[in-house]
C-alpha cells in the first residue's frame, strides 16, 4: 500500500536536479514534472522483528523534519536510514497500527511465501503476456526457478489483476506474485538523482519477500540467465563454497537478427517476436568474451540470509564479488534480448531499430550456448 502525503499538510518533497536541468527532461515520453515522486512517503510498512517496523519510500529530503510516528498518546521511536535513491524509516513499535499526524499506516507482516526458494524478481510496464510467459517457462526449465515476483509498474495496456490472472493459467509448479506497483518510475538525469522506483522495488521486495528464499536472481523480463556447464544451483553452491554473498555477471547483448525470417525485429509486431528466434550478437558492440572480458551492465545473485544488510540496486549489492572463472569450468553470463524490448524500452534505437540481416552484418557471431538452450526449451 502506498502512503502519501495529504494535500493538506502543504508539504510535498523537493527534488535534487536543478530547475533549469528538470525543464528539458523526458524519460520514456513523459516530462520531470510528470515523472517524479512528489509525494509517496513510503511504499509499504513491514513489520520484521516483534517490536521494528520497516517504512520503505524514496529519499525523504526535509520531510524528515515532518516525521513524528504515534500509537494512541505513545510518541514511537525513530531513526532514518538513507540509501541510494531510497529511505527506510525504521520504527520502534509492537502495534499494527501507527499514525504520522493524521495518515494512519498498517503494518503487514513479512511473506513467507518464497520461504527456501530460489526466486526471480523484476519490474516490468506493458511487457506482452507471452513474453512474460516464455520468462517464467525459461527460469523453471532451465534452472529450476520456482519463485517469481514482479512488480507491475503502472501498465496501460492492462491491469494488474488482469496480468494475475493471466499467469495463474501457467501449468507449472511455480509461484508467482505479481505486485501492482503504481509508483513514478522516475526521470532519468544526467547525475541520477530522481529516479527512484526501481531502488525502492528492491528494499521492498528484499523485506518483504525475498529475506527468506534460498537465493534471489534479478532478471529482466528480456534477460536469460545463462550458465555453461551448469546451473542456478551450481553458482549457489559456488557461493556457499567461497562464501560470497552476492556474486555480479556480465551481459551479452542479442542482436535482434531473425535468422529464421532473414529480418530484423523491427520489421515484425511484438506478437511475433519470440525468444527461441534470438541467438547471434555482435562483436562491435559486445564482449566476444563476457566472463573473461569487458561487459556493458551486470546483475546479479544473492544468498538474502547473508545480505539483509546491504542494499540490493539494479547492478550491483555493496561487496558482492565479480564472477569470473577459469574457462575449464561453467561460465555464467546473461543473454540481454533487444529484440524483446516493448514500446517502453525504445531508448536504445541503435539497436532496436536496425533493420539488418545476416549477409549485411559481418560482425554478427553465434551465441551456440544459448541457441541450444532456447531449442530445447521453446
Amino acid at each position: 500500500m502506498m502512503y502519501r502525503i495529504p494535500e493538506s499538510w502543504g508539504v510535498r518533497r523537493e527534488p535534487r536536479t536543478p530547475k533549469n536541468i528538470r525543464d528539458n527532461l523526458v524519460t520514456f515520453g513523459l516530462s520531470f514534472q510528470e515523472q517524479f515522486d512528489w509525494d509517496i512517503l513510503f511504499s509499504d510498512a513491514i513489520r520484521v522483528s516483534d517490536s521494528q517496523v520497516l517504512l520503505i519510500g524514496a529519499p525523504l529530503y526535509e520531510l524528515k523534519n515532518i516525521l513524528q510516528f504515534t500509537h494512541g498518546n505513545q510518541i514511537l521511536n525513530h531513526n532514518v536510514v538513507d540509501l541510494d535513491r531510497c529511505s527506510i524509516t525504521v520504527v520502534q513499535t509492537s502495534s499494527d497500527v501507527i499514525f504520522l499526524r493524521d495518515l494512519q499506516i498498517n503494518i503487514t507482516p513479512r511473506s513467507t511465501k518464497f520461504k527456501d526458494l530460489g526466486c526471480i524478481t523484476t519490474m516490468q510496464k506493458n511487457e506482452p503476456f507471452h513474453w512474460i510467459r516464455d520468462w517464467i517457462k525459461y527460469y523453471y526449465t532451465e534452472h529450476n526457478v520456482r519463485g517469481f515476483v514482479i512488480y507491475n509498474n503502472n501498465s496501460t495496456d492492462y491491469s494488474t489483476e488482469e496480468l494475475r490472472e493471466n499467469l495463474k493459467s501457467i501449468d507449472l509448479d511455480v509461484l508467482i506474485e505479481v505486485v501492482d506497483w503504481s509508483m513514478p518510475y522516475g526521470p532519468e538525469t544526467p547525475s541520477w538523482d530522481s529516479d527512484f522506483s526501481r531502488y525502492i522495488m528492491y528494499e521492498n521486495f528484499k523485506h518483504r519477500y525475498g529475506w527468506c528464499c534460498k537465493y534471489v536472481l534479478n532478471q529482466d523480463i528480456d534477460e536469460f540467465f545463462i550458465v555453461d556447464g551448469g546451473n542456478i544451483d551450481d553458482v549457489y553452491q559456488y557461493m556457499i563454497d567461497n562464501q560470497y554473498h552476492g556474486i555480479l555477471y556480465g551481459n551479452r547483448n542479442i542482436d535482434p537478427y531473425n535468422e529464421k525470417r532473414d529480418c530484423s525485429s523491427k520489421s515484425l509486431e511484438v506478437s511475433e517476436r519470440n525468444f527461441k528466434d534470438y541467438y547471434y550478437y555482435t562483436g562491435k558492440t559486445n564482449s566476444d568474451n563476457m566472463w573473461g572480458g569487458k561487459w556493458s551492465i551486470s546483475k546479479w545473485i544473492t544468498i538474502p540470509s547473508q545480505s539483509l544488510n546491504f542494499q540490493w540496486r539494479n547492478h550491483d549489492i555493496p561487496g558482492a564479488s565479480m564472477l569470473v572463472t577459469d574457462k575449464s569450468e561453467w561460465q555464467i553470463y546473461f543473454a540481454h534480448f533487444y529484440a524483446m524490448q516493448s514500446k517502453n524500452q525504445i531508448h536504445n534505437p541503435v539497436h532496436f531499430d536496425r533493420n539488418v540481416s545476416k549477409d549485411s552484418v559481418s560482425n554478427l557471431k553465434l551465441d551456440s550456448l544459448l541457441k541450444t538452450k532456447l531449442e530445447e526449451i521453446f
